[in-house]
């Protein structure tokens, strides 16, 4: 991505940043879980980048900002010796990680943070096994008919912004060494992204530009 759009990117995030709301936030998580602080410093960033890359309005790249902020709001009610567990998590466990997505969408209780929550509560259901409500085959039914729809519709708008916070999110889990497994190289993230994400194949490409 060129220089202009990177620093474009970091003036609008660090302006997000700087709101008490999400000082707040950060500083709980950093405690809770460093690990997952970091992710969603890079996958916000990462978010803007790609909004400002496909040309988006800049109401929807701040909704990008904050919603790769928040999307992982819910691990802090996550224990820790889950999110860091280096061995196979039980069914039990996977359980307990999988609805860290409405726990983050609980926490966003402002009435203006409705669409953060919308983009937050999909984002998961754009790789091949979704969750948390597991509506991949009726997603893919009704895609014809969404390319129907018109671009400034709402729905629209809501799916292409939760497929971008999705690419964002696994391309920096899989880019990044976590507790439970190591740094992936380029090739590796490629075939992954290919078989798992199942949105716009144009931001994998994206995302690989990087």
């Amino acid at each position: 991505m060129s220089t202009n759009l990177t620093e474009k990117s970091k003036k609008l995030f660090n302006s997000i940043l700087k709101k008490e709301k999400i000082k707040k936030y950060l500083k709980e998580l950093k405690k809770h879980h460093r690990e997952s602080y970091e992710h969603i410093l890079r996958a916000g960033l990462l978010c803007i980048k790609l909004g400002y890359k496909n040309k988006f309005s800049k109401e929807d790249i701040k909704l990008l900002g904050y919603s790769g902020l928040f999307h992982d709001a819910g691990k802090i009610k996550i224990p820790k010796e889950i999110l860091s567990k280096k061995s196979l998590l039980s069914k039990e466990e996977k359980k307990i990680i999988d609805n860290h997505s409405r726990f983050s969408f609980s926490r966003l209780n402002d009435s203006e943070d409705n669409k953060i929550k919308k983009i937050i509560i999909m984002h998961h259901e754009y790789q091949t096994n979704p969750y948390p409500r597991k509506l991949s085959d009726r997603r893919k039914n009704k895609r014809k008919k969404e390319r129907r729809i018109k671009i400034h519709s709402e729905i629209y708008k809501i799916n292409k912004l939760a497929e971008i916070l999705a690419v964002a999110d696994m391309y920096d889990a899989l880019k990044n060494k976590r507790a439970y497994k190591k740094q992936l190289t380029k090739k590796e993230i490629e075939k992954i992204l290919n078989v798992q994400f199942s949105g716009d194949r144009r931001y994998i490409k994206q995302v690989l530009e990087r």
